[in-house]
């Protein structure tokens, strides 16, 4: 019998249970129904659209990207990152940056004397035996060699080749790893090719960037510059000062 009974009541708490989740289930429908909950909403949807007809004459109302790398789809080409690069390491180039960038990578890197730097000659993509240098910059007996890594990672024993392969380019080779992030090289192996690598980030590229053309003269190619940094400062957004590191900790004060 008491267990007969304790079947009852739980039926009966079920049954009630139920009639209140159906009372309040149909008091949610019936004031959907009902004309007074959307009293006056016709009048604020026309309000609304109103206003956004007006916004758009008055060239306000705006969407999508404001940068040209980003509207032409192209800032997450790691080439023309390259060729972008490439070009503001020459010192001879309509930037007017002159050997500035070049200078300042040579002096935060490899601290000490710097190579004559105006006659440097600035190479894009030059190949030796199976691996490919995305840039070479020769200056006399001194030449830097700098891998390009946008969103990619290394392939397989990468940074380690490049070294191998371009450590008898000049009587002083130095190599530089650019990254979104300024990671150091995951695929240098050996302890000589470890401390010959250097790294930076995109972000240190930008800061400098922005510092240097502020001060240069008003041109297509100054104009040029203040877009790429436009497009970096979407990619990178972080604000970070302009650094190069080595296995060994920051190089740069």
């Amino acid at each position: 019998m008491a267990d007969e009974q304790k079947a009852r009541d739980v039926v009966t708490a079920w049954g009630a249970e139920l009639d209140r989740t159906e009372s309040e289930w149909l008091s949610v429908t019936a004031a959907a129904r009902t004309p007074e909950s959307v009293t006056g909403f016709w009048t604020e949807l026309d309000r609304v659209l109103a206003e956004e007809r007006q916004l758009r004459r008055q060239r306000e109302w705006v969407s999508g990207p404001d940068d040209l790398l980003h509207i032409a789809r192209a800032a997450d080409d790691e080439l023309l990152h390259s060729n972008v690069i490439a070009w503001l390491l020459t010192a001879d180039g309509r930037h007017q940056l002159g050997d500035r960038l070049l200078r300042d990578l040579l002096a935060e890197g490899w601290p000490g004397a710097v190579p004559d730097t105006l006659h440097a000659v600035v190479e894009r993509e030059v190949v030796r035996g199976p691996r490919r240098a995305d840039i070479i910059v020769t200056m006399g007996p001194v030449s830097l060699v700098i891998e390009n890594k946008m969103w990619s990672d290394e392939s397989e024993m990468q940074c380690q080749d490049l070294y191998d392969m371009w450590l008898d380019h000049a009587p002083d080779v130095r190599f530089l790893l650019l990254s979104p992030d300024g990671r150091l090289p995951r695929t240098a192996k050996s302890d000589d090719a470890v401390a010959a690598w250097r790294a930076i980030s995109y972000g240190s590229l930008a800061s400098w960037l922005e510092a240097a053309i502020d001060g240069a003269p008003m041109s297509l190619a100054r104009l040029s510059a203040e877009q790429y940094v436009a497009s970096l400062r979407k990619l990178v957004p972080d604000q970070v000062p302009f650094k190069v590191t080595s296995r060994g900790g920051r190089l740069s004060g």
